[in-house]
């Protein structure tokens, strides 16, 4: 096994983000830990991938989007998260692909955010005395919950932006690359890539800065007293905050393992992708019932080269069997698997990004709430992941 500082080296090559407290980092550690023995696999990076993308998701629906109220029924539901639901969803995430091969982690940010995702969908249509936690926040802490808000929309205009513009330097690249030569590359489009290079130094330079001013306006709330009859609703407040704080304190740690995982899985890309579209053959085939037999003396051939991925088929009994629909279902699902894995490495590092922010911010959040709701903040939930 690779020793420590030699994988700390690789996470930050990529991108680590930084979790909020010492026990978000010690998670990391233990995730980076762990990935040097978990083999790696393009399917569950992309699946991690995922989890960081729709966690980011909810934990935004969580805070700005879900109305709220003193001991709000969603609220309730969100936070019975015990071991015994934690072990029912396990069973269910490792019934099926990815992790229902051995040897594979299921991580505790997929069981969280399914939990959340179910508690979502069952108060979709929930109405309550506040538009959001966020409204929330401002009736708790007045001016001071309205300073965070009016802080937290400048980071995330100025983030977006940024990621705007990195996008569009990234198109111009692949552009460039596509369509031109190196020689024309350098004289049509470098005074353009220049300016989009120089644009988000500019944004990045403020960023830094709006960002401390957000922490430290979120660390003025735990200042704050609410009167008693305002105490059930900043206990309620607390208890989402929290629950968002720990979904993005496990992104964290997800993301220092994904980071690791998708730079020594992509080399291994054509080999997997031979073994799916095998898998895949013969479950479609399977589907036809009587030509599954036939099938399974048939081999998908693979070919990557620089314009994508292309299939063909050998074995004997070809003559015999009808793949044309088989084969047009199976290039497209090789093809989307390509796509995605392809774009892996770029999608694991932005999602880091917003992960490493975030987790910063809403452990602050929750800190400050806790004080202000006398209860006690956790990074981490009391609970384990069985093991396969």
């Amino acid at each position: 096994m690779p020793r420590l500082p030699l994988l700390l080296v690789c996470v930050l090559s990529v991108g680590l983000p930084a979790c909020g407290g010492t026990r978000g980092v010690m998670q990391q550690v233990a995730a980076v830990r762990a990935s040097a023995s978990e083999s790696a696999s393009v399917q569950v990076c992309l699946d991690r991938i995922e989890d960081l993308s729709v966690g980011l998701d909810q934990v935004d629906r969580l805070l700005f989007k879900m109305p709220v109220e003193a001991d709000a029924a969603w609220v309730r539901d969100l936070t019975a998260l015990d071991q015994s639901k934690v072990d029912t969803v396990t069973r269910a995430i490792r019934a099926v692909e990815p992790y229902n091969q051995p040897g594979r982690a299921v991580p505790m940010l997929k069981i969280m955010r399914l939990h959340t995702a179910g508690v979502l969908d069952a108060h979709k249509k929930t109405k309550a005395q506040y538009a959001s936690v966020a409204a929330a926040l401002t009736e708790l802490a007045g001016p001071a919950g309205q300073a965070v808000l009016a802080s937290h929309e400048l980071v995330e205009a100025l983030t977006a932006k940024a990621a705007e513009l990195k996008g569009q330097l990234a198109a111009l690249d692949v552009e460039a690359d596509a369509d031109a030569t190196p020689e024309a590359r350098k004289t049509a489009i470098t005074a353009e890539e220049k300016a989009l290079e120089a644009q988000i130094e500019a944004l990045e330079a403020e960023i830094t800065p709006a960002e401390d001013k957000l922490i430290a306006a979120v660390e003025a709330l735990g200042q704050i007293k609410p009167p008693p009859e305002k105490l059930p609703l900043a206990k309620t407040v607390f208890q989402v905050t929290q629950h968002a704080a720990v979904m993005e304190v496990e992104s964290g740690v997800l993301a220092a393992t994904a980071s690791i995982q998708t730079v020594t899985a992509i080399p291994k890309l054509p080999v997997e992708l031979q073994a799916l579209a095998q898998r895949w053959l013969n479950e479609a085939m399977t589907e036809l019932g009587g030509q599954a037999q036939a099938a399974m003396s048939i081999t998908p051939k693979i070919e990557i080269g620089l314009d994508g991925v292309s299939l063909g088929f050998e074995g004997g009994g070809l003559d015999k069997l009808d793949l044309g629909g088989v084969k047009d279902r199976l290039l497209g699902k090789v093809g989307k698997f390509y796509d995605q894995a392809v774009a892996a490495p770029g999608a694991v590092s932005t999602v880091a990004e917003k992960v490493g922010f975030q987790s910063r911010f809403l452990v602050a959040l929750g800190g400050a709430m806790a004080s202000m709701a006398g209860a006690q903040f956790v990074e981490a939930l009391p609970l384990k992941v069985p093991e396969a």
